[in-house]
């Protein structure tokens, strides 16, 4: 049984993660990037709250229908990082 949870993103809008890993919409296409030292990456993009083929529902379920079926994932808890202590090494 898989784990959903979600994550706030860069954006502000909550990024969906499965069994603790950031998901991926295969429906949209991968960005080719340049990399260090000239390298080229692939860069997937999460599915989020701010696609509109998604919804939070009240019930605290996650609601996709992007295949065209309503698909809904059971939340468990929202993870929520805590920011890092800026500690100065002397």
């Amino acid at each position: 049984m898989s784990v959903y949870t979600t994550k706030k993103g860069q954006q502000g809008d909550l990024v969906l993660h499965i069994n603790g890993n950031q998901s991926i919409c295969p429906y949209v296409q991968a960005l080719p990037m340049q990399g260090q030292y000239g390298q080229i990456q692939i860069m997937r993009l999460p599915c989020t709250s701010s696609c509109p083929h998604v919804r939070l529902t009240d019930d605290n379920q996650w609601r996709i229908t992007c295949s065209g079926d309503a698909i809904q994932l059971p939340i468990e808890e929202e993870v929520v990082e805590e920011p890092k202590s800026p500690l100065i090494v002397m």
